[in-house]
């Protein structure tokens, strides 16, 4: 070993530590142990060194920093689940689900944006988007959005399915649940991937253009879709944050180098 028997069971050298892939010297040594690496001596006493060190694997680790530190804050609850969920899994189980929720994104991003029914090619008076006058908002958030995008010429464009209100608000209400549980669990899953950075951009750039896409085709009048948009500003500026963050310890990290 590199470092002497004496200062691992003084406890100078925490044997629990874990590194980037949530591994502690104890799950190192039992790969090493697993694929037969090294002398069957020097590896036994090796395992006698951890043994009488204490030393855990991460699982065991986490849990006894999960009961040794318990959280009342929901929020912090929530993603120690989720993390806990992910790390206990097997590599398959990761693939698997990380297909499974591209899949769903993926359905449910083309069912957002070509909802049943098609869309209005003309307004409610029959005329064309290029001939009718502009149509002014009936809500404040509407006519918020209208002197940002501009006002809507006429209702070609929306969909179909908006006349039937019930119908549509329950059917986009679904859809968009569908697809930013599945973008934040890719999101979740990619998590130490390579090129991170890109994967943001992919997310922010998709979910912003579903919430455009969804603004469009409702009617003004419907409101329903400001939940969509306060719960999709929420992984944007998320995936935002961790951008910029990353970004600035890049720099950080270059700055230092030179």
């Amino acid at each position: 070993m590199l470092i002497g028997d004496d200062a691992i069971l003084s406890g100078s050298v925490d044997v629990n530590r874990q590194n980037r892939n949530w591994l502690t010297p104890k799950d190192i040594l039992d790969v090493v142990i697993e694929t037969e690496g090294g002398s069957v001596s020097e590896m036994y006493r090796v395992v006698q060194i951890f043994q009488t060190a204490s030393a855990n694997n991460a699982r065991t680790e986490r849990q006894l920093l999960k009961h040794s530190h318990p959280t009342r804050n929901p929020i912090r609850m929530i993603k120690n689940h989720i993390r806990d969920e992910i790390n206990n899994s097997t590599l398959e189980q990761r693939e698997t689900l990380m297909i499974v929720a591209t899949l769903i994104a993926t359905l449910t991003f083309t069912g957002g944006l070509q909802p049943p029914g098609a869309f209005k090619s003309e307004d409610a008076n029959g005329g064309s988007s290029a001939t009718n006058t502009a149509k002014t908002s009936t809500t404040s958030l509407g006519r918020t959005l209208d002197n940002i995008f501009g006002q809507r010429n006429s209702t070609a464009g929306q969909a179909i399915m908006a006349d039937r209100r019930v119908h549509f608000t329950l059917y986009s209400a679904f859809n968009a649940i569908g697809f930013l549980v599945s973008v934040a669990m890719i999101s979740q899953l990619t998590k130490g991937f390579p090129l991170r950075n890109w994967m943001r951009l992919c997310i922010i750039s998709a979910v912003s253009t579903y919430c455009l896409a969804i603004v469009y085709l409702a009617p003004d009048e419907d409101v329903f879709w400001v939940v969509v948009l306060a719960a999709a500003l929420l992984l944007v500026l998320r995936e935002v944050y961790f951008f910029i963050k990353s970004l600035v310890n890049g720099i950080k990290a270059a700055t230092s180098e030179t």
